[in-house]
């Protein structure tokens, strides 16, 4: 079972969170890349996991949560 939460924050803070969230969703897209093609991009940052298909996982699941974020904060204007 899922359990949801709502948090409640100033936008300022929301996108302060979403700010985080594309990073790492980018280090998890970067590290799928190197460990498919062995280039690394700039800045330099890979994440630990088995394999490149984890990597991808791991970042739809950061892509996910940063689509209903900014789902919500559209539905809010």
């Amino acid at each position: 079972m899922i359990h949801e939460i709502t948090l409640k924050l100033p936008s300022y803070a929301v996108m302060q969170v979403l700010d985080g969230l594309y990073h790492r969703l980018n280090v998890w897209r970067y590290t799928a890349e190197y460990l498919e093609t062995g280039l690394v991009r700039e800045p330099y940052e890979i994440a630990e996991c088995s394999d490149s298909s984890e990597a991808e996982e791991i970042a739809d699941c950061y892509e996910e949560i940063i689509q209903t974020i900014e789902e919500q904060m559209s539905n809010k204007v």
